[in-house]
Protein backbone atom coordinates (compact mmCIF):
# COMPACT_ATOMS: atom_id res chain seq x y z
CA UNK A 1 0.00 0.00 0.00
CA UNK A 2 1.05 3.31 -0.80
CA UNK A 3 2.03 6.31 1.99
CA UNK A 4 -1.03 8.47 0.61
CA UNK A 5 -3.66 4.83 1.53
CA UNK A 6 -2.17 4.04 4.82
CA UNK A 7 -2.52 8.32 5.75
CA UNK A 8 1.10 7.66 6.76
CA UNK A 9 2.05 11.33 6.74
CA UNK A 10 4.63 11.97 3.48
CA UNK A 11 7.87 14.43 3.91
CA UNK A 12 6.59 17.85 1.75
CA UNK A 13 9.34 19.29 -0.27
CA UNK A 14 9.61 22.92 1.71
CA UNK A 15 10.17 24.41 -1.61
CA UNK A 16 6.74 23.97 -2.49
CA UNK A 17 4.45 23.86 0.91
CA UNK A 18 6.02 25.49 3.63
CA UNK A 19 7.16 29.25 3.48
CA UNK A 20 10.99 29.57 4.03
CA UNK A 21 10.53 32.17 6.86
CA UNK A 22 8.41 29.01 8.71
CA UNK A 23 10.80 26.31 7.65
CA UNK A 24 13.82 28.73 9.93
CA UNK A 25 11.37 29.01 13.24
CA UNK A 26 10.36 25.44 12.91
CA UNK A 27 14.45 24.70 13.63
CA UNK A 28 15.42 26.90 15.47
CA UNK A 29 17.81 24.79 17.93
CA UNK A 30 19.73 22.99 14.84
CA UNK A 31 19.36 26.04 12.33
CA UNK A 32 23.20 25.28 10.84
CA UNK A 33 22.13 21.63 10.16
CA UNK A 34 18.43 22.71 9.36
CA UNK A 35 19.91 25.21 6.72
CA UNK A 36 22.41 22.98 5.36
CA UNK A 37 19.77 20.19 4.71
CA UNK A 38 17.42 22.68 3.18
CA UNK A 39 20.06 23.92 0.99
CA UNK A 40 20.98 20.59 0.11
CA UNK A 41 17.25 19.72 -1.13
CA UNK A 42 17.05 22.97 -3.01
CA UNK A 43 20.19 22.48 -5.13
CA UNK A 44 18.83 18.58 -5.55
CA UNK A 45 15.46 19.87 -6.71
CA UNK A 46 17.25 22.50 -9.23
CA UNK A 47 19.69 19.88 -10.65
CA UNK A 48 16.71 17.15 -11.47
CA UNK A 49 14.17 20.48 -12.59
CA UNK A 50 17.21 21.27 -14.88
CA UNK A 51 17.67 17.90 -16.28
CA UNK A 52 14.11 17.92 -17.24
CA UNK A 53 14.48 21.21 -18.91
CA UNK A 54 17.50 20.24 -20.73
CA UNK A 55 15.76 16.71 -21.95
CA UNK A 56 12.73 18.67 -23.05
CA UNK A 57 14.80 20.94 -25.18
CA UNK A 58 16.20 18.03 -26.91
CA UNK A 59 13.43 16.53 -27.13
CA UNK A 60 11.60 19.62 -28.46
CA UNK A 61 14.35 19.79 -31.32
CA UNK A 62 13.99 16.38 -32.51
CA UNK A 63 10.25 16.47 -32.62
CA UNK A 64 8.55 16.37 -36.13
CA UNK A 65 4.13 16.55 -34.82
CA UNK A 66 3.14 19.86 -33.83
CA UNK A 67 1.04 19.28 -31.30
CA UNK A 68 3.46 17.09 -29.53
CA UNK A 69 6.08 19.66 -30.08
CA UNK A 70 3.66 22.57 -28.13
CA UNK A 71 3.31 19.71 -25.10
CA UNK A 72 7.46 19.21 -24.97
CA UNK A 73 7.56 23.34 -25.26
CA UNK A 74 5.11 23.44 -22.32
CA UNK A 75 6.81 21.07 -20.10
CA UNK A 76 9.83 23.46 -20.82
CA UNK A 77 8.16 26.07 -20.06
CA UNK A 78 7.00 25.23 -16.43
CA UNK A 79 10.63 23.33 -15.82
CA UNK A 80 12.23 26.54 -16.21
CA UNK A 81 10.05 28.23 -14.41
CA UNK A 82 10.01 25.98 -11.80
CA UNK A 83 14.07 26.30 -11.59
CA UNK A 84 13.71 30.28 -11.31
CA UNK A 85 11.63 29.68 -8.37
CA UNK A 86 14.16 27.28 -6.59
CA UNK A 87 16.67 29.87 -7.32
CA UNK A 88 14.49 32.24 -5.83
CA UNK A 89 14.01 30.44 -2.91
CA UNK A 90 17.96 29.87 -2.87
CA UNK A 91 18.32 32.66 -2.78
CA UNK A 92 16.02 33.88 -0.19
CA UNK A 93 17.72 31.19 2.17
CA UNK A 94 21.11 32.48 1.26
CA UNK A 95 20.07 35.97 2.23
CA UNK A 96 18.39 34.71 5.63
CA UNK A 97 21.72 32.42 6.43
CA UNK A 98 23.67 35.62 5.96
CA UNK A 99 21.64 37.59 8.13
CA UNK A 100 21.54 34.98 11.25
CA UNK A 101 25.64 34.51 10.72
CA UNK A 102 25.21 38.78 11.02
CA UNK A 103 23.28 38.37 14.52
CA UNK A 104 25.58 35.97 15.98
CA UNK A 105 28.52 37.88 15.42
CA UNK A 106 28.14 40.84 16.13
CA UNK A 107 31.10 41.88 17.02
CA UNK A 108 32.83 41.17 13.51
CA UNK A 109 32.09 44.12 10.91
Amino acid sequence: MGAKLCNILHRHRHTETVDINQSFDACEPWVSICFSGMKQELLRDIRKEMRIAAGAQKLYLVTKDRQTKAQVKELRNISERKVKALFSSLHKLNVQLAQREAENSPGKI
